[in-house]
């Protein structure tokens, strides 16, 4: 692997004794190798990632449906359900849902769906793509994905074809309980997609992973797979504090001379939510993409800048963060911005 290509970020703005470094990956980038010990290359999944067992059944499936029935309503959650009784619950399924973007036939745009979750027992898993709410408009259901898995990691994929605009990912994994009755977990997360074809610079949604490793050769404008990277999708949103973030995206739209190369700034900032609400905790120095740091193997017939980092989360205190990407178009002054969520945890 060329490590010469990686650049190394040292942070601005920490806080006293803490120490934090980014490695930032362009497209023409490959990760260390010290970070791929151990971590086999990515297949693409399949349309759905979860393994079909008869364990799981009506039970677990009339358990999602329930919920989903009340995901206007119901906040993010695990919950005990009994009959038609949800009731919070102190044991916790960890479940994440995340999209990636990318180029699709007739200007729209092809979403890839990810659902993750840990189960200890086999599960119903189901996730969908619904319509915001407005005033007067009902929601509707745009595309959905059922499955059932085994024990053990749950990644559930699926494809659909979207205009730009705001959606609402939700998500909902159920399995036995201990007392006889079914855990269901559910959650939601706003799904913005810009329009990567034409109009002004835009960023698709920033993508949280359990691990990276080196792209399949023939992995071009494949979902997670961002230049001679490959992402597996995180399979929760809840990161241990010894372990390290990895996200990525990509930018489209960026002004450039016939075939030439983009300039772009890229910043990463980080805010931390508490009890007295979001505040500043951190930021990253800005993240050149342009004629020296993107490389020879730059595609610009692609239309697509990869970009993305790897963070050790030893210098974040436990607790709930956001994650503001904001990418300048040098050129043109032009700012296109996204956000994800995830937690530190012990």
């Amino acid at each position: 692997m060329d490590r010469t290509s990686i650049l190394k970020i040292g942070a601005v703005g920490l806080r006293p004794g803490l120490a934090l470094i980014a490695l930032a990956l362009p497209l023409a980038s490959a990760i260390p190798s010290s970070a791929l010990q151990a971590t086999p290359a990515p297949r693409q999944p399949a349309a759905s990632a979860s393994v079909a067992t008869p364990a799981a059944g009506k039970a677990e499936t009339a358990a999602v449906e329930a919920l989903m029935e009340r995901a206007g309503t119901v906040q993010p959650g695990t919950f005990a359900v009994t009959g038609e009784t949800l009731t919070a619950s102190a044991d916790e399924l960890p479940l994440v849902i995340q999209a990636d973007a990318l180029r699709g036939s007739d200007k729209a745009v092809r979403i890839v769906v990810a659902l993750g979750s840990r189960v200890t027992l086999p599960a119903v898993t189901r996730a969908r793509i619904v319509t915001v709410a407005r005033p007067g408009a009902a929601r509707s259901v745009l595309s959905e994905i059922s499955g059932t898995s085994a024990a053990g990691l749950v990644r559930s994929v699926g494809n659909a074809v979207l205009q730009p605009g705001e959606y609402e990912l939700q998500a909902a994994v159920a399995q036995r309980g201990r007392r006889g009755d079914v855990l269901v977990s559910f959650t939601r997360a706003p799904l913005v997609i810009p329009d990567l074809w034409q109009g002004g610079l835009a960023v698709s949604p920033i993508v949280l992973a359990d691990a990276v490793a080196a792209a399949p050769a023939a992995s071009a404008g494949s979902a997670f797979a961002f230049g001679p990277t490959a992402l597996w999708p995180a399979t929760t949103d809840r990161f241990a504090q010894a372990r390290e973030l990895s996200v990525a995206f990509r930018v489209f739209n960026w002004s450039a001379p016939a075939e030439g190369k983009p300039d772009l700034s890229v910043e990463y900032v980080f805010y931390e939510s508490a009890t007295r609400g979001r505040h500043f905790f951190n930021k990253l120095k800005p993240q050149l993409l342009n004629t020296h740091t993107l490389g020879e193997r730059f595609d610009a017939a692609s239309g697509a800048v990869n970009s993305g980092m790897t963070i050790p989360l030893q210098a974040f205190p436990i607790g709930e963060f956001q994650l503001v990407v904001r990418v300048m178009d040098n050129r043109t002054k032009q700012v296109a911005t996204q956000e994800t969520r995830f937690s530190v945890v012990p």
